[in-house]
């Protein structure tokens, strides 16, 4: 069985996906402003145009390269808390990870492109035609229903010498969402097994939380 869809998804739904993330980019990076201007007195501070939040995949790439100056230890302590390697799964389980890496795609290359995904898939077969055992269903976190290429969602053999009856019915039902390729394929299985609508809430969350951390800390000291 194959399915396609008969149309892209509209382009405006793109151009609002970019907006999310520069927003959520462009959050992190004010943290970070704040961040020096706290700890060096300076407003603005030196080199104000590099300062951004970072998000690094290694312990080693934070190390060697992260070097913005004036930071307190306890300050620098605290972002490196909140770097994606830390995630379960590796780097590609985190948020700020994600809205990065999409948000760079987004702005240096081009809008992310959605599309329909099979989230979930149910197949029901008259015992006595098909083998159970030989189904074979899509993967489904790379089930991606294009416009423009056919997805094989199941291939169904039937029993040696079986005679299909017109009366014997397959039942198939799916869920379906809109997602985005690229936040899907080099994530790991705990992460992917999530909705956009999820990914997104825990994106919004996770630089709620990371902000409100520095404000706790700094109204501590």
């Amino acid at each position: 069985m194959y399915l396609h869809a008969p149309q892209p998804f509209p382009a405006d739904l793109s151009v609002l996906f970019g907006e999310w993330l520069y927003l959520l980019r462009s959050a992190l990076d004010g943290l970070m402003y704040e961040i020096v201007v706290h700890d060096t007195q300076l407003d603005p501070p030196k080199n104000a145009s590099r300062i951004y939040y970072p998000t690094f995949a290694t312990a080693n790439g934070f190390t060697s390269k992260f070097k913005m100056q004036g930071l307190s230890d306890g300050t620098r302590k605290r972002i490196e808390a909140t770097q994606p390697y830390h995630s379960t799964g590796g780097h590609t389980g985190s948020a700020l990870w994600w809205i990065n890496e999409l948000a760079r795609l987004d702005r240096h290359r081009r809008g992310h492109s959605l599309v329909w995904r099979i989230v979930e898939i149910h197949i029901e077969l008259p015992s006595g035609v098909f083998d159970a055992e030989g189904v074979r269903i899509c993967d489904q976190l790379k089930a991606f229903i294009r416009h423009d290429e056919e997805l094989e969602v199941a291939v169904m053999v039937a029993k040696p010498g079986a005679i299909p009856n017109p009366n014997d019915g397959i039942d198939m039902s799916w869920d379906l969402q809109f997602d985005v390729p690229e936040w899907i394929n080099k994530v790991p299985s705990s992460y992917g097994v999530w909705g956009i609508e999820e990914r997104m809430q825990n994106a919004e969350i996770v630089v709620h939380e990371t902000i409100e951390m520095f404000n706790a800390f700094f109204r501590r000291g």
